[in-house]
């Protein structure tokens, strides 16, 4: 399956910026919805990230 190229330092710096908005969200007590979906959307983005220095590496 191909995979559109992606910049993984710009993946790198918008997942920095998915867990600091997960902290925050925790620090205000979000509902469980709200961190669940920051999770699967940190943990999405973390796999992307590892695919794209793969590619990088190429």
């Amino acid at each position: 399956m191909y995979r559109q190229y992606e910049n993984p330092n710009r993946l790198e710096a918008e997942l920095q910026r998915l867990k600091e908005e997960y902290c925050i969200a925790v620090e205000k007590g979000a509902d469980e919805d709200t961190l669940i979906n920051l999770h699967f959307a940190i943990d999405d983005l973390e796999e992307r990230v590892n695919h794209a220095w793969q590619d990088d590496e190429e």
